[in-house]
């Protein structure tokens, strides 16, 4: 018996077994690269002299 007639009877057997393993061991992998995932660009103030970190010193907080 040759590997390809094992491979094909394996597969005929156990095909969406397989397919279901794999989706299951993948989804969980693509879920955490999603998750920690970091934007390419950054949110930068519209006026480019606003520190935009520190509070404006002329406004009375009450």
């Amino acid at each position: 018996m040759k590997w390809r007639e094992v491979i094909s009877i394996v597969l005929r057997k156990c095909k969406w077994r397989i397919i279901l393993s794999i989706a299951l061991l993948a989804v969980p992998l693509l879920v955490n690269a999603v998750a920690i995932a970091k934007p390419k660009t950054t949110i930068t103030p519209l006026d480019p002299s606003d520190p935009g970190k520190y509070p404006d010193p002329n406004i009375d907080p009450l």
